[in-house]
């Protein structure tokens, strides 16, 4: 019996391929939404870290 491998161990760039432009420029936007939520996220938790940082520096 052959072992065949699952589509979860083959690495994103390799999957990708061989896929419209569409669908890549869909992949690169979930790509982009992910990386700003990520600094979105980042920039709520310095807020409330360091929030007179932030007052200070929206009076400029």
């Amino acid at each position: 019996m052959q072992h065949q491998p699952e589509l979860n161990n083959i690495p994103a760039q390799l999957t990708i391929d061989h896929v419209s432009s569409a669908t890549l420029f869909l992949e690169k936007q979930r790509q982009m939404q992910e990386v700003q939520m990520a600094l979105d996220a980042q920039k709520d938790e310095y807020a409330r870290k360091v929030p007179n940082s932030i007052a200070s520096s929206n009076r400029d």
